[in-house]
C-alpha cells in the first residue's frame, strides 16, 4: 500500500511540474507587439507659375488729323486719294443770278484731289463731311454745282467731278452750314484706311465772296 501511495505522490508532483512548465511557455503569448513607427510623409511643394503680363496692344486713332495746305492719302491700293484743302470761302449765295440762297452760311472748301492710281474715278462727295458738336454736314450738291456757273469764282464744283488717273482736279465743295461753330472736315476712304481730319474752323471767319453778280 505505502508502494501504491509513494508513486501515486511522484505522479501528482510530475504532472503539477509539467503543468507549470506549460503555463510559463502560454505567458509568452500576452506579450504586446511593439508598434512599428509610420513615417510621415512630407508634402511636396506646388510650384506656382508666375504670369507673364500680356502687353496691351496700342490702337491706331481711327481719325487722323491734317492741316491746310497739308497733302493727305485716304484710302488704300487703288482707292487711294490725295487731297490738299487749299483755301476757304463763305458765301450767302451762289450761281450766275445767287439763286441757290444758304439757309445759313455756305462754307466752300477749295481742295485739289488727286488720283494716283490706273483707273478713273469719282470725287467722293458723299464720303466728306462737315462736323462741329452736335452738327453734321453734308456736301450741298446743288449749291457745288452752282459755283461753276458764278462769274465772281475762279473755281469750278467738284462734287461730281471724275479724276482720270494719273490726274488731279481742283475746286470747290460747298456745305451749307450755321456761323459760330467750330467746324472740322471729315474725308473718309471708300474702303480700307483712316479718315482725316482737317480743322476750318468757323464759316464766318472764312473770306467772303465779293458781292454782286
Amino acid at each position: 500500500m505505502r508502494r501504491r501511495e509513494t508513486l501515486a505522490a511522484l505522479g501528482t508532483a510530475m504532472v503539477g511540474a509539467l503543468a507549470g512548465c506549460s503555463g510559463g511557455g502560454g505567458g509568452g503569448g500576452d506579450e504586446t507587439p511593439t508598434a512599428t513607427a509610420t513615417d510621415t510623409a512630407t508634402p511636396t511643394a506646388t510650384a506656382t507659375d508666375t504670369a507673364t503680363p500680356t502687353a496691351t496692344p496700342t490702337s491706331t486713332p481711327s481719325v487722323a488729323s491734317a492741316s491746310a495746305g497739308e497733302t493727305f492719302t485716304v484710302g488704300e491700293g487703288e482707292a487711294a486719294l490725295r487731297f490738299t484743302v487749299q483755301q476757304l470761302l463763305q458765301a450767302q449765295g451762289l450761281g450766275p443770278t445767287q439763286s441757290e440762297q444758304a439757309q445759313n452760311t455756305f462754307l466752300l472748301v477749295v481742295m485739289t484731289v488727286e488720283n494716283p492710281g490706273s483707273s478713273a474715278t469719282d470725287v467722293p462727295a458723299d464720303q466728306m463731311k462737315l462736323r462741329a458738336s452736335g452738327i453734321i454736314k453734308n456736301v450741298d450738291v446743288s449749291a457745288s454745282e452752282a459755283v461753276s456757273e458764278d462769274r465772281r469764282l475762279e473755281v469750278d464744283g467738284i462734287s461730281q467731278a471724275t479724276i482720270p488717273p494719273d490726274d488731279q482736279v481742283t475746286g470747290a465743295v460747298v456745305f451749307d452750314a450755321p456761323t459760330g461753330n467750330d467746324y472740322r472736315l471729315e474725308i473718309s476712304p471708300v474702303g480700307d484706311g483712316r479718315t482725316y481730319a482737317v480743322p476750318v474752323g468757323d464759316p464766318a471767319d472764312a473770306d467772303a465772296v465779293e458781292s454782286g453778280y
